[in-house]
């Protein structure tokens, strides 16, 4: 079950990153700790799918606690203070 969730993120990951021409994609969130449990099944999937003229697709992932989240609500919340500026 686990292998084909990671197989399933993977062949999302490629499709994203075909659509968008990234190389690296930033993962966060509870359910990050399947990246490194699924590590050879998400690379499985994102290779199944992945345009083969582009570059090879670096995974990133950051905890899996709301730090990076608060981290950026904040800088939003200083900038519409500061910059006095609506998003």
């Amino acid at each position: 079950m686990v292998d084909d969730a990671g197989r399933g993120l993977g062949r999302l990951l490629a499709a994203i990153a075909n659509l968008t021409a990234s190389e690296r994609i930033l993962l966060g969130g509870e359910g990050v700790r399947l990246v490194d449990v699924a590590a050879d099944a998400i690379r499985e999937g994102i290779k199944g799918d992945r345009d083969l003229r582009a570059k090879e697709l670096a995974l990133v992932t950051t905890p899996g606690d709301n730090t990076e989240w608060c981290r950026g609500a904040a800088v939003i919340a200083i900038q519409r203070y500061v910059l006095g500026k609506r998003f």
